[in-house]
């Protein structure tokens, strides 16, 4: 009886939230070869990205890898990620919205942004906008 479902559910969850592996290498801030070694069982991710990615996919961890979410149609995986957010109290900001394009931006933590320090607000913005030229930078490219 298999009782790690991590690299099915990664794929899987991965696919219906029409996320490539390039996507979740950003986020995790990966080479994207690794996704693709998590999801075919060639390598074993850290906890800290099994951390990342339960976080990123709103899904509790032990339900994650003990639970085979491929089961589960989209409506069923999207109830339990609302009762994610619900548990864990998200803090969300929009900080940009055009639903002509259907992007959105938002903060989104576990704690309030004006929660923390006026030092701390300012590195987590730098961080933010260096993620954001760097983006400008490849789209010049």
């Amino acid at each position: 009886m298999e009782t790690n479902f991590f690299a099915r559910n990664l794929k899987y969850i991965r696919k219906i939230g029409h996320h490539t592996q390039e996507d979740l290498a950003k986020v995790i801030k990966k080479d994207r070869s690794l996704i693709g070694h998590w999801e075919s069982e060639k390598r074993e991710p850290t906890l800290e990205d099994i951390i990342k990615l339960c976080n990123f996919f709103m899904i509790p961890m032990d339900t994650f890898i003990m639970n085979d979410l491929t089961i589960l149609k989209k409506e069923e995986i999207r109830k339990l990620q609302e009762k994610y957010k619900q548990e864990k109290e998200f803090h969300h900001k929009e900080l940009y919205y055009d639903e002509e394009l259907g992007l959105r931006f938002e903060y989104v933590s576990s704690k309030p942004f004006d929660g923390l320090s006026k030092r701390k607000q300012e590195e987590v913005i730098n961080k933010i906008m260096d993620e954001l030229y760097e983006y400008k930078r490849e789209l010049r490219k």
